[in-house]
């Protein structure tokens, strides 16, 4: 049996808790499936609180929001700490229940929002890893590129399209994943297996951060046995479906 597979099937049962063990007569034939979803969905929840974090501070420092600037902050950034520099460099430092750093950003902004002319670039430290980001914004919308993320001895990289809309009366920000892809390893330069991912359909969040729809392609390969995995995940009104391929 696979290394990875073994790992992911015991995270994947633990985290959806009504998933029993095979016992050899009632067989789950998306075991597999789920299990590639739990680590490409927690990676994409990580890409999610980076996105919901920079999306509200561009939100912030958009012209057009200036009225609203302290409810945004108040609703989206409550738990942190925000210190900015004379050169627009924002430091925001996330709390947990506990008083804990949880997450920490550097942001160099220029003290205005994300621009073609005027790019972000971003250090996100959480969770005993670093991540350096670039943020850009063409016509198309917002796209965050991450460069490198090591956690756990694995390897993360990811490009993502991004877009949020802001209601104005209630001070609320709502935010899509409108795309891109992502790669998943134990080794960047040597890999024992790797994990593809490309989101195939807009990934839409609701009020709460709970992913409502979407749709994510995901290619698993394992360069040890040879042997390769392909799923369809679908996400219709927060209900997960399977398609192995």
């Amino acid at each position: 049996m696979r290394r990875i597979a073994i790992l992911l099937t015991v995270a994947a049962t633990l985290a959806l808790g009504g998933c029993k063990i095979d016992d050899g007569s009632d067989r789950d034939i998306y075991r597999p499936a789920r299990a590639l979803w739990f680590e490409v969905s927690c990676r994409l929840t990580e890409v999610k609180s980076i996105c919901r974090c920079l999306s509200t501070l561009d939100a912030m420092l958009s012209p057009q929001w200036s009225d609203i600037v302290d409810k945004l902050e108040m609703r989206y950034l409550d738990n942190a700490i925000i210190r900015v520099d004379d050169k627009g460099v924002y430091e925001i430092y996330i709390y947990d229940y506990s008083d804990r750093i949880t997450t920490s950003y550097r942001i160099a902004t220029g003290g205005q929002s994300v621009s073609a002319d005027n790019p972000w670039t971003v250090i996100c430290d959480g969770n005993s890893s670093e991540t350096d980001l670039i943020l850009t914004r063409d016509a198309d919308g917002l796209h965050l590129s991450m460069m490198s993320d090591f956690r756990a001895g694995k390897f993360h990289a990811a490009e993502i399209g991004l877009s949020y809309d802001v209601d104005t009366v209630r001070a609320r920000l709502t935010m899509t994943l409108d795309g891109g892809r992502g790669e998943i390893g134990d080794d960047k330069d040597n890999p024992s297996y790797g994990i593809v991912y490309q989101i195939a359909s807009p990934l839409l969040y609701d009020s709460k951060d709970s992913l409502e729809d979407g749709e994510v392609d995901i290619v698993y390969d394992d360069f040890i046995d040879p042997v390769t995995d392909r799923v369809r995940v679908t996400v219709v009104k927060g209900f997960t479906y399977f398609e192995c391929m």
